[in-house]
């Protein structure tokens, strides 16, 4: 347990600290700002988790800002008991005296404050004024409250741009689908025209296959014709001879 060394006259709560807060960290804040203090033990506050702390100065500020925000310092109480009077060494005589004499010298005699002319409520001033809030203590105000708002700005940003990807995201995969489609519609059309030519060829390999059918049918009708010429020209020539 890291030790402090400095006697206690005034004692502070610090809050809103952290859940886990530990000793250590605490002195190392307190370090931080260069103030003398020691930490005491934990207890609840206003605003969450709190630690009470012991010093024999007052705090340099009234705000501490650590890594989780500002830490508010604020006075408990003052630890200084009020300083016993001094025995009188004296005979119970004479203390019996002077405290007669005292008695009878403070003594007044009662009158009516109406009846001797004087207001009772004349030296009434009303309620006093709050003291105005310090240069240094409104300084950390407005710099809490600009935190705050640049916070509350930059999470109000990120949400924008987180929709705005989203709209972009969108519209990307609108426009992918949109290509797919358009390659699948041309990809039938390529397949309907494929088949189409493949009915083409083969009625194509059909008309060849019967035109040389017939080209072998006429060549051969031609051989014969021209055995018969043959055969005719031979018999003439035979007649001729004869």
């Amino acid at each position: 347990m890291p030790f402090v060394k400095c006697n206690i006259k005034y004692i502070f709560r610090l809050e809103p600290l952290p859940a886990a807060t530990q000793r250590q960290s605490l002195v190392e804040i307190l370090q931080s700002i260069d103030w003398v203090a020691k930490p005491l033990q934990p207890c609840k506050g206003s605003q969450g988790k709190a630690w009470t702390v012991g010093s024999e100065t007052l705090p340099p500020k009234p705000f501490i800002e650590a890594q989780h925000g500002w830490i508010s310092v604020t006075k408990v109480k003052d630890q200084t008991q009020p300083a016993k009077p001094k025995d009188l060494i004296a005979t119970v005589r004479t203390k019996q005296h002077m405290k007669d004499a005292s008695s009878s010298s403070n003594a007044q005699p009662a009158t009516d404050p109406w009846h001797a002319g004087q207001d009772p409520w004349a030296n009434y001033t009303g309620k006093s004024q709050p003291a105005p809030v310090s240069q240094h203590v409104q300084h950390k105000i407005d710099d809490v409250g600009q935190k705050l708002t640049d916070i509350v700005q930059a999470t109000i940003d990120e949400k924008v741009m987180k929709l705005q990807g989203d709209s972009q995201a969108r519209e990307r995969l609108t426009s992918v689908e949109q290509q797919i489609q358009s390659i699948m519609t041309t990809q039938h059309k390529l397949e309907h025209r494929i088949v189409d030519n493949s009915s083409k060829v083969a009625e194509l390999q059909s008309d060849q296959a019967q035109l040389h059918q017939a080209v072998q049918q006429c060549q051969q009708k031609v051989q014969e014709q021209g055995q018969a010429l043959h055969h005719v020209a031979q018999e003439v020539s035979a007649c001729t001879s004869n």
